[in-house]
């Protein structure tokens, strides 16, 4: 699939592909936005149970209100994205990833690589903002800016193991910050 348009919209679930992703395998998508909204992703807006996304090649401007990123804004349920790219700028207010904004403990991100431009008022990430799941084999060359907390992969690991990742980029951040991990 490829998605290329310009959307500002008032929704909670907004996504490239698909707004609310349920059961579904979505993959090999090429994705270039301009999105302005509340909470989302460039691919899927709020990835649900048994759903993975791989191999997808994410561009773009997104601002987010709330939670987003430029693949998937956050998941709820068993949830994997895997071989993802973005070289997207993602910024706003609360809490922002390059690949996820925000995750459940459910959810496995492998081989994932963000090299655009992350920014929040909050928590951010060059892979995801708020994490609880595994996180293996991806990389961050990306800018990480944030007033609070920031993380080369993750801004804030709940629990989860997090292998084989790397960050060449400098976090910029006011308040907390890790090359890996912020908090």
């Amino acid at each position: 699939c490829s998605v290329s348009l310009n959307a500002n919209s008032s929704r909670t679930l907004v996504g490239g592909v698909c707004g609310d992703a349920y059961k579904s395998d979505i993959k090999n998508c090429t994705v270039d936005m301009n999105l302005t909204t509340e909470s989302g992703g460039g691919v899927v807006g709020k990835l649900r149970k048994e759903c993975t996304v791989s191999n997808c090649t994410i561009e773009g401007t997104y601002y987010y209100t709330e939670v987003g990123s430029s693949c998937v804004g956050h998941t709820n349920g068993v949830g994997k994205i895997r071989d993802c790219t973005s070289s997207s700028t993602v910024q706003g207010d609360k809490t922002i990833g390059g690949i996820l904004g925000k995750s459940n403990e459910k959810t496995i991100i492998q081989n994932c690589e963000f090299t655009g431009i992350a920014r929040s008022e909050e928590t951010c990430a060059g892979i995801s903002s708020i994490h609880k799941g595994i996180i293996e084999g991806c990389t961050n060359t990306g800018i990480i800016t944030s007033k609070d907390i920031g993380g080369g992969i993750v801004g804030i690991s709940k629990y989860g193991p997090i292998k084989n990742c790397k960050n060449t980029s400098l976090v910029n951040c006011s308040n907390i910050a890790g090359g890996i991990v912020g908090r």
